[in-house]
């Protein structure tokens, strides 16, 4: 099992930082000791730059499973009808709260002439989906 990649990193840059100083230092030591100490931090550098891509490789892949995982959950839990989405009940059935499609927040019309809006502040969606035309937008079961 190899260590944690950051916990791995910071303990190397430290050990570097330490041998560095102690290469310096090099009077005090003898020739196969300075030896040891270069060939331990080639090793310590070897093992940060593979950690650096390991956790780069490991970035991408989280971030396409992300997409993934997010264009799965809108095509099994929701149906897009009008520009929002509904939510699929458990019976087969649709709510009749409508959807963002972005935040996949629910959305509101305060007046039937007003758009529905997303509720989610930070997203701000608004659909082209009036209020009064909520039931005829409704996917039939």
């Amino acid at each position: 099992m190899t260590p944690d990649p950051v916990t791995a990193m910071k303990f190397g840059t430290g050990l570097i930082l330490a041998v560095k100083s102690l290469l310096a230092a090099k009077d005090s030591y003898d020739k196969q000791h300075i030896d040891l100490l270069r060939t331990k931090t080639q090793m310590l550098v070897e093992l940060v730059e593979t950690y650096k891509e390991e956790n780069e490789n490991l970035i991408t892949e989280n971030t396409k499973l992300h997409q993934e995982l997010s264009r799965v959950s809108v095509s099994e839990h929701f149906v897009e009808s009008r520009t929002v989405l509904f939510k699929r009940n458990v019976d087969g059935t649709y709510s009749n709260i409508p959807h963002c499609p972005t935040c996949k927040t629910h959305m509101s019309s305060i007046n039937p002439s007003m758009p529905y809006r997303c509720n989610n502040k930070d997203c701000g969606y608004v659909s082209s989906l009036k209020g009064r035309d909520l039931k005829s937008a409704l996917p039939s079961e």
